[in-house]
């Protein structure tokens, strides 16, 4: 009996599976990219922490709206981020088709790149609407 619940602590204590115990105090991030004033469709958004966390990414509908997620749950934790925003296109300009490869980047290393990004936001305890209006002209 004693042994049983010894391991049942244990696992109570680091968790189960390999991914570790389920994450906590996620705040909902949504938020629309636009590019030139119209909605950016099938773009890739990336929160990256500047302190310490987890990467979270999210697609924009046709809306050009994004809901972000980590490892399947909605939400990121409340904090300070760098954003990246990538749009893959087709060399003649239009869409990618699923699975269509890498494509090349519509927007500039101002907005996509990790390195050179201009974008950055302030996740709030409780979440909220985060925009990103991006200008190419």
């Amino acid at each position: 009996m004693y042994r049983k619940s010894i391991v049942l602590c244990m696992v109570l204590l680091f968790g189960c599976g390999p991914e570790g115990p389920p994450l906590l105090e996620l705040e909902p991030v949504t938020g629309t990219v636009t590019l030139d004033g119209k909605p950016l469709n099938n773009a890739v958004v990336m929160f990256i922490p500047i302190n310490e966390g987890l990467e979270s990414n999210a697609k924009t509908n046709d809306q050009g709206v994004y809901e972000l997620e980590i490892r399947g749950n909605k939400g990121i934790k409340a904090g300070e981020y760098k954003v990246t925003i990538n749009k893959r296109v087709k060399p003649d300009g239009s869409e990618l088709d699923p699975g269509g490869g890498m494509g090349e980047n519509l927007l500039p290393a101002k907005y996509s790149e990790m390195v050179n990004t201009e974008l950055k936001a302030t996740v709030p305890k409780g979440g909220g609407k985060i925009d990103f209006d991006l200008k190419l002209k």
